[in-house]
């Protein structure tokens, strides 16, 4: 039986050998002792309540007086620390993006789609809001064959850029204001009929990208309008690099739809 250095004082509880009878009882000690196996004290039987001469044989502590403590499990006090060391980290961070997260995520979105060199780690920022490290996980992707893809649909806009950028660089495709695709007014035949398909889904994973980057961000109105304009500006430069032309200004009936 281990011996450890708590006191059985008056109400503490725990079990010993009754002197008179040599029986095992569980015990309130009333009578200071030193609650450790061998010690001798006096305590009320909780079977009968009778007063006993015990010696203690199961080490007792304090357990029933409420202005001492409870031991507790060195396991439960790791959990109850790391508990405190989360709760204080999250009272101190941000939970919303702001605007230079909102023009980071744009601009680093369209450089991975657009065939740019980027790491996902560069959205972990170390102070970076609470709905910041969402978008964080969500741009690490996965891996294919050892190598990183990005998240969808990210991956799928870049595995057709080499089709849209011989769209643009030609002609077939143009820019809208809105940081969309068109087909060239006017564009008719088989040259249509293999660009549209390329075109709507490339407006369509556009905006799919735009939907779930503000779902995780959750942004206030303000927000979401800034990362809509930086996501506008980062498409229209990028698309331009590529050799794609915003469509001029002319009569109404000539101007690309965004499909």
């Amino acid at each position: 039986m281990s011996r450890d250095s708590r006191r059985g004082v008056a109400g503490s509880r725990g079990r010993g050998v009754d002197e008179d009878d040599g029986r095992h009882h569980a015990v309130t000690v009333d009578v200071d002792c030193r609650g450790v196996a061998g010690s001798r004290g006096r305590g009320v039987d909780e079977d009968d309540g009778r007063h006993h001469a015990v010696t203690v044989d199961v080490d007792c502590g304090r357990l029933s007086d409420p202005a001492t403590p409870r031991p507790r499990d060195p396991a439960t006090v790791i959990a109850l620390l790391l508990l405190c060391c989360l709760f204080s980290s999250c009272a101190g961070q941000r939970m919303t993006w702001d605007r230079a997260e909102a023009a980071q995520v744009a601009w680093w979105c369209e450089d991975v789609a657009h065939g740019g060199l980027r790491r996902p780690g560069e959205l972990a920022l170390v102070a970076g809001s609470w709905r910041m490290g969402r978008i964080a996980e969500w741009a690490k992707g996965g891996e294919l064959n050892g190598r990183w893809t990005p998240p969808s649909p990210l991956a799928a806009r870049r595995a057709r850029l080499d089709l849209l950028a011989s769209f643009l660089r030609e002609g077939t495709a143009v820019l809208t204001a809105e940081g969309m695709l068109a087909p060239r007014p006017g564009l008719e035949g088989a040259l249509k009929a293999l660009a549209v398909p390329a075109i709507d889904a490339e407006n369509q994973d556009r905006r799919r990208q735009d939907s779930v980057l503000v779902a995780m961000a959750e942004p206030d109105r303000r927000e979401r309008d800034h990362y809509i304009a930086e996501v506008t500006r980062a498409r229209l430069e990028l698309d331009q690099a590529l050799g794609g032309k915003v469509w001029a200004a002319g009569p109404a009936e000539n101007q690309p739809k965004t499909p």
